[in-house]
């Protein structure tokens, strides 16, 4: 996540929901990562990154992708875990369906392999919430 040799910047949030027809704006958080990583380990972004690249003006290094459906803490943790890092148990406790989403959503399913079997384990499932984590 180097800004200096990163050819791909994420923008991240951005937008904050206050109503549900209103919403307000704030400056998005920045993500530097690397094409090539992306390629290996997340096919989706990677593809998110290849159809900006259509859009940017020619000679330009540096791609602009921005993501406006995930938290900017969530999709750290996610760029983190691609370039090889390990979620902490907190952020897995506090995170895990937030974190299943994201990998689900950007294609990084061996993060969601394990975020899912994290939630699985430490989650007492009852009568009363079984449709809410089914959902």
């Amino acid at each position: 996540m180097d800004e200096r040799l990163s050819d791909v910047v994420f923008e991240v949030g951005g937008q904050q929901q206050t109503t549900k027809k209103k919403k307000a704006k704030c400056s998005p958080t920045l993500c530097h990562a690397h094409r090539i990583i992306l390629e290996d380990n997340a096919p989706t972004l990677a593809e998110l990154c290849r159809l900006a690249v259509d859009g940017t003006k020619k000679g330009a290094s540096l791609v602009i992708v921005p993501i406006t459906d995930v938290k900017p803490n969530i999709f750290h943790m996610l760029l983190y875990f691609v370039y090889g890092g390990e979620i902490s148990v907190e952020d897995m406790t506090k995170y895990a369906k937030d974190i299943i989403d994201a990998a689900d959503k950007y294609g990084v399913s061996s993060l969601k392999l394990k975020a899912e079997a994290f939630f699985v384990h430490t989650t007492k499932i009852t009568v009363e919430n079984m449709m809410e984590h089914l959902l």
